[in-house]
């Protein structure tokens, strides 16, 4: 199956900055990435769900537009479906530490632009 890659995103995310700047996020995204699709989370562990149906489905690529929750979440569902998907940062939360570490940009058109130049980085992911 061939999907257009999935964006994750997490409304409440930065005190509820997240769902105020989403509209202009998909468009700098969709200007430096191409099409996607977009779910909003509607509860704690909603994007683990989304993203352990979506990777069963074979899903290939989901994005978070989030904090490092919300980057969490979606990695636990990716690792829960037990399929290969790749995981993309879209950095809005408070912290952002996560995406700090990896270098992604915090700028949404720069983290847009650096997602679709990207190659994949395989980084460990335990559970405790």
């Amino acid at each position: 199956m061939n999907f257009l890659p999935l964006v994750i995103v997490n409304p409440a995310s930065r005190r509820g900055e997240a769902g105020r700047d989403w509209p202009g996020a998909a468009a700098a995204l969709r200007a430096h990435f191409g099409a996607f699709e977009c779910r909003f989370t509607e509860a704690a562990g909603h994007a683990t769900k989304i993203a352990r149906e979506e990777a069963a489905r074979g899903r290939s690529l989901l994005l978070t537009f989030g904090g490092d929750g919300t980057i969490s979440e979606t990695a636990r569902g990716i690792l829960d479906s037990g399929m290969p998907a790749e995981l993309g940062i879209l950095p809005h939360g408070t912290g952002g530490d996560l995406a700090r570490s990896l270098g992604v940009p915090a700028r949404i058109a720069d983290a847009a632009r650096a997602l679709r130049c990207a190659t994949g980085v395989t980084i460990d992911a335990g559970r405790v």
